[in-house]
Order: structure tokens, then sequence, then C-alpha cells
């Protein structure tokens, strides 16, 4: 029984590893690939063009929120909760209020499409192409779910890079060979997003997940999970998201098309934060609860303090690398985009120090999770992102888009205080190193 015990701790411990490293990697490439070829599509759109493509994209984002942000929580809690039968109809269940939401947005856009184009750019017909985009992208979010919850990685990766090279290509083509300029990258994201989507359609089908009768008590259930969690999606998203709105508005796409590009290279910081806390987090976690079983505050203040030293080290090596890659981005950008894009360079600074408190905040939002008050934690987000929006629209008009980043800036700092006051408040750590 010990041999056998022993075997299985083994073979966990070799899936763990295994499943990291597999994400890890894919979601490097995944992330890498478009980066990469960014410099090369740029020769081909102007400032505006890309202006065009981030709004664009905004619509799929808030669509995504209200129409599948509950699957990202709730298909792997009720994966192990429910048996097959009841499962399969859960799955029915939200897909069918993802139904519900696109035909919302569908009527919303036929009435608004004209004042929504005034606003964002995105010609009348984009903006229904957004709809058929989140529509495929349902079947491929809740497919690729299913096979992080079955432990299967290999796959996992596959289909993500497949999906990014199939973009490429018919990015390249349409963007770079046709010249399609900003409707090419649009037309080339929407056929990838259409054919994978396609594909986990067959997949799911073949599979058994679809039982066409919907239960009501689950999809109440699903409702219930996912409403609550909007507020906080949707914070989230307005960091970045209103800010470009605004700028549209406010200044003009090719300002906006400006500042995503910085945005872009100064999100190359949260791949690191990532990286870091996905090999953090599961070892904070476990010591918060090794505490909890014998807890004596005096058998663990040194441990307590060798946690605060840790978190205070990444903090300096954030804050070195941050330092270091403001001046080779700077570089680069300068270096290997048009001339028209220089001028993007002005937010950096700004965009990249936001970053840097967002590790910070990182930090600290581990132990609120593990105390489960994420209530506070929700109204705290959502309440300073209604403030940055209401300081990026002061900014912007009297300083012009560099007030969206000097916005982003100090909401991103505000916020890594308040969760840091916070989390000592419902989990108090030695932050102070006092003997």
């Amino acid at each position: 029984e010990f041999i056998n015990k022993f075997k299985e701790k083994q073979l966990t411990k070799s899936n763990l590893v295994k499943g990291t490293f597999v994400y890890a990697i894919s979601d490097g490439i995944n992330k890498a690939i478009p980066f990469l070829i960014l410099p090369i599509i740029v020769r081909f759109l102007t400032p505006e063009d890309y202006g065009i493509i981030t709004n664009f994209m905004i619509f799929i984002q808030i669509m995504s929120i209200f129409a599948y942000g509950a699957a990202q929580g709730s298909i792997p809690v009720q994966f192990f909760k429910l048996d097959k039968q009841n499962f399969q109809g859960y799955i029915v269940s939200l897909i069918s209020i993802c139904f519900v939401v696109l035909i919302f947005f569908t009527v919303l856009f036929l009435f608004l499409k004209n004042e929504l184009e005034e606003i964002m750019g995105v010609p009348v017909g984009y903006q229904f192409l957004t709809i058929v985009e989140v529509f495929f992208g349902v079947f491929t979010c809740i497919n690729m779910l299913l096979w992080r919850c079955e432990e299967k990685p290999i796959k996992f990766g596959v289909f993500q890079i497949s999906q990014t090279i199939l973009n490429i290509f018919f990015t390249i083509w349409f963007v770079v060979y046709l010249k399609w300029a900003w409707e090419g990258k649009i037309l080339a994201n929407l056929i990838a997003i259409c054919v994978m989507g396609i594909i986990n359609i067959v997949i799911l089908f073949y599979r058994g997940y679809y039982r066409f009768r919907i239960n009501f008590k689950q999809a109440v259930a699903v409702l219930s999970f996912a409403l609550p969690l909007i507020p906080h999606a949707l914070a989230l998203w307005g960091k970045t998201g209103v800010d470009k709105i605004l700028i549209t508005n406010l200044e003009s796409l090719s300002e906006n098309g400006l500042y995503s590009t910085a945005i872009t290279w100064s999100a190359i910081i949260t791949i690191l934060i990532t990286s870091f806390g996905n090999a953090y987090n599961p070892y904070l976690l476990k010591k918060l609860a090794s505490f909890d079983k014998t807890p004596s505050e005096d058998n663990h203040i040194e441990e307590k303090k060798k946690i605060v030293k840790l978190s205070y080290m990444f903090i300096g090596g954030l804050a070195c690398f941050v330092l270091c890659s403001y001046f080779i981005f700077y570089g680069l950008i300068i270096y290997i985009y048009p001339e028209s894009y220089h001028s993007s360079t002005r937010f950096l600074s700004w965009l990249m120090l936001g970053e840097f408190f967002r590790g910070c905040y990182l930090i600290y939002i581990n132990f609120i999770h593990y105390t489960l008050n994420t209530k506070i934690l929700g109204l705290m987000t959502f309440s300073l992102s209604i403030i940055q929006i209401g300081l990026s629209y002061i900014l912007i008009l009297k300083i012009g888009t560099i007030g969206a980043a000097i916005s982003t800036c100090v909401i991103s700092l505000a916020t890594a205080v308040c969760v840091g006051l916070y989390s000592n408040k419902v989990y108090p750590m030695p932050w102070l190193l006092k003997k």
C-alpha cells in the first residue's frame, strides 16, 4: 500500500511538472508569434488603422465578458462536482445563455449601429462581425477549458498554437500581400476564430456534450455564478479599454493606435509577472495552509518573514527589470517601427510604471484570495476603475492622450496600496520585518 501511494504521488508530481512545462511553452509561443510579427505588420498599417483594430477588439472583449466570462471559473469547478450527465446539461445551459447574450447585442447593434460607428470608428458591417467571432469563440473557450480539466496539455497547446499560426498566416496574406490594411487584420482574426470554432463544435458534439434540452435549474446556477463576476471583469477590462474609447473620441483614432502600441510593449512586463505568479502562488498558498494547521504564531513568524523577504526580492527585481526594459523597448520602437509610430514612446514610461505597481498588487492579492474575502476586493477594484475613467477624461481634456497613461499609473498605484492594506487586515503579515 505504501508503494502504491508513493507511485501515485510521484505520478501526480510528474503530471504536474509536465503540464506546467507544456502550458508555459505553448503560452509563451502563443504570445511570442504575434509579437514578433507585429513590427512587420505595422509597416502596412497607419496608427489610425491600428486604432480601428484596437476598437474592434474592444467590442469582442466586452461581449466576451457577458457571453462566456463565467465559463472560465465555473467549468473547472463543475467539472469535478457534477456527474457526466449533469455536467453535459450544465454545458448546454452555459451555451444557451451565451446565445441569449449575443442576441441581445445583435438587437443593440441594430438600434445603435450608427452611434457606435461614430464613437468607436468601426464601420457598421464590422460591428456585426464581432458577434460572429464571439459566437465561434464560445465553443473554443469551452473545449479548451475541458482539456485543461482533463489534464490534456498537449492537445491544449497544439490547438492554441495552431489557431495563432492560422491567424498569422491570413494576417500576412491579407495585410502584407493583398494590402487590405485594417480590414485584412480583422478578417484574418475572424477566419482563424471561425475555423477553430467549427472544429470545436464538431469535437464537442462527438464527445457527447450536446443535450438539446435546457435545464433551467442549471441555467440559474450559471447566472448566479456569472452575474457577481461581471462588475469585477468589467473593472479589470476598463483599466485600458475605456481609455482607448476616450482617446478615440477626445483625440483621434491615430492617437489611440499609438497608445495601443505602447500598451503592447508594456504588456511584456505582464509576462514576467504571470510567470512568477504561476510558480509563487502555489508555494504561498501551501505555506499559508500549513500555518493554519498549526496556528501558533511563534512557530511561524520566521517563515512569514521569509515570505515577506521573498516578496520584497520580487518587487526589487521587478523594479530593475522595468527600468532596464524601458530603455530597451524605447530603442526597439525607434529602430524597428516606422517613424509614424515613434511618438508612442511618450506613453511608455507611465504605462510600464503602472505595470510595476500591478506586480506589487498581485503580491498582496493572494492573501485576500486565500481568506475568500473577495467581495470587498471586487467593490474596491470596481470603484477605482470608475475613478480612473473620470480621471482619464479630465486629464485627456487637459493635457491630451498622455493623461490616460498618467491616470493608469496613478490608479495602479492606488490599487496596489489599497489591496496591500486590505490584505494585511484580512491576513496580517510582518511586512515591517520587526524582530
